[in-house]
């Protein structure tokens, strides 16, 4: 809110779009909104799986290949036309951060963290400006199995709406779906 609050001009789009100044709820909701314009489902990979063997590159085609195969993409991100944003939407601990962090620390300093204010507003600051944005789904269901796990993104748009998995040695398909 704090950066949103610091440009003016997002102040007359919401009092356009909301009838007020911003405020929380609204944001997410303008977040929602233009989430939902980044699907498309018409793309050439949509045509590919229909049956034109020629909608994509062969370099996408092999892309394809280490998707569904070694790179084990398809496991957390199974694409196909009942499930076509390439999604689980589970949440998993694939190991991004941990090389580089304690999270038995990092647990424990997000414990205190939510005894002092576990209200929304004060959950999403700890999992957008802290380093405790590494803890994943823990910040909020404080089980011990769910540190370091996040919610699979799906894979529409991945080429404009990228980067994924900053330093992480997560294996490079070549692919984009669409």
């Amino acid at each position: 809110m704090a950066a949103v609050n610091a440009d003016s001009s997002y102040g007359a789009l919401f009092q356009k779009a909301y009838g007020h100044a911003p405020n929380y709820d609204d944001l997410g909701r303008a977040l929602a909104s233009f989430e939902r314009t980044l699907i498309f489902l018409d793309a050439p990979f949509d045509h590919y799986l229909a049956g034109d063997s020629k909608a994509i590159s062969p370099a996408a085609q092999r892309g394809l290949a280490l998707f569904n195969g070694k790179a084990r993409c398809v496991s957390c991100h199974m694409i196909n036309s009942s499930n076509p944003l390439g999604t689980d939407n589970l949440f998993h601990n694939i190991g991004v951060s941990a090389r580089k962090q304690n999270f038995e620390e990092l647990a424990q300093k997000g414990l205190a963290a939510i005894q002092a204010n576990s209200d929304e507003q004060a959950l999403d600051k700890l999992a957008i400006e802290t380093n405790l944005s590494e803890l994943g789904r823990f910040l909020v269901s404080r089980q011990r199995q769910d540190i370091g796990a996040f919610k699979t993104e799906q894979v529409r748009n991945v080429g404009l709406t990228a980067p994924y998995m900053v330093g992480s040695r997560a294996p490079k398909s070549g692919i984009r779906p669409n």
